[in-house]
């Protein structure tokens, strides 16, 4: 109802229910405003903890981001077979008892040792061979632009390693049964970066200029840390639940690579304890191997403008004779993006 130069109009029923059902209807857009904000947060934060994701964490990257490499320890690598045991056989004299069999004495007893042990193995999954533009500073304190080329990867522990147990068999001898076994481990890394064309390696740098900027570009994410080599050794790796991955983001860099590199292979140790203990045909030498990650890259790029775009997976799909020199260059059989060696 309105007053107009004294006199009062009443307002039609229909003009004062629209008003009233108008402001109701503002009201209830406000309302169901707020309430879809609040379902679409409790969607979001719903989906982040169905992909396992905590503070620190990243949730599942797209099919293809990364190469996984799934952690499968065997079951050879928890026991090196009988050696001559130099420490023994250098002491001890071989001669034939009397009573006994020859292979009672103490240097016949050192030829049947096996040597048994707990074999780890941890999970393995990184991005491609990248490379950045990035002020480092160096010995000098001086600051330049160099190239850093670098390796984003994930590591975790997915338990169900091998442990030896030893039971007695009926005659009251050892025998030893694989179980499943879970604990905690550290990851002590060593990367070394090969060219396979020239045969030059590169272990890799600590360089905490180009860390936090390949952070800025690979993770985004300021509550999840990306470590170097030395810190990520200092963390614990608790073994990953049905629900959660506990792993944890790390970057191998390298400074000082060859531009014109094109076949590359980056060699990782730390993954697993297993290792080999062979003889070198020399008497008394034997080589110690360790069990490492061979990851194989090529670059069809040159030394001119150099950019990230030009890494890629595995090894170029040549006709045969070419493929055949390339196998060569990376000790080979037959292609492969990575693979299980032995190596010092």
């Amino acid at each position: 109802m309105k007053s107009v130069c004294g006199l009062v109009r009443v307002a039609p029923a229909s003009s004062v229910c629209h008003g009233v059902f108008s402001r109701r209807k503002r009201r209830e857009n406000r309302y169901g405003y707020a309430r879809r904000a609040l379902g679409c947060a409790l969607c979001i934060s719903l989906a982040w903890r169905g992909y396992g994701a905590e503070p620190g964490q990243l949730p599942i990257l797209a099919p293809g981001v990364l190469t996984v490499v799934p952690a499968e320890p065997e079951e050879d690598e928890t026991a090196t077979p009988p050696l001559d045991l130099d420490t023994i056989a250098s002491q001890a004299f071989a001669w034939d008892p009397n009573f006994d069999a020859t292979s009672e004495t103490l240097l016949g007893l050192s030829r049947d040792v096996i040597l048994r042990r707990f074999v780890w193995q941890l999970e393995f999954a990184y991005k491609p061979l990248r490379m950045i533009q990035v002020p480092v500073t160096g010995a000098s304190g001086q600051s330049s632009t160099q190239a850093v080329w670098y390796l984003v990867y994930r590591v975790s522990n997915p338990g169900r390693h091998l442990a030896p147990v030893p039971e007695k068999d009926e005659y009251g001898h050892d025998a030893y049964e694989l179980k499943l076994a879970n604990a905690p481990l550290r990851f002590f890394p060593t990367f070394r970066l090969r060219d396979q064309e020239r045969g030059v390696e590169l272990m890799d740098q600590i360089l905490p200029e180009a860390v936090a900027r390949i952070h800025a570009i690979e993770i985004r994410d300021p509550r999840v840390p990306l470590y170097d080599s030395v810190q990520i050794s200092q963390r614990t790796l608790e073994v990953n639940s049905e629900v959660m991955d506990r792993g944890l983001w790390g970057v191998a860099t390298w400074q000082g690579v060859d531009s014109r590199s094109d076949f590359l292979s980056v060699f990782v140790q730390g993954l697993s304890n297993a290792y080999r203990w062979e003889p070198t045909g020399e008497k008394g030498q034997r080589n110690l191997t360790f069990k490492t990650l061979q990851l194989n890259f090529w670059r069809p790029g040159d030394p001119v403008d150099e950019h990230v775009g030009e890494f890629r997976n595995g090894l170029p799909s040549f006709t045969d004779d070419q493929l055949s020199k390339v196998l060569r260059l990376y000790q080979l059989q037959d292609p492969a993006d990575f693979l299980w060696i032995y190596r010092k």
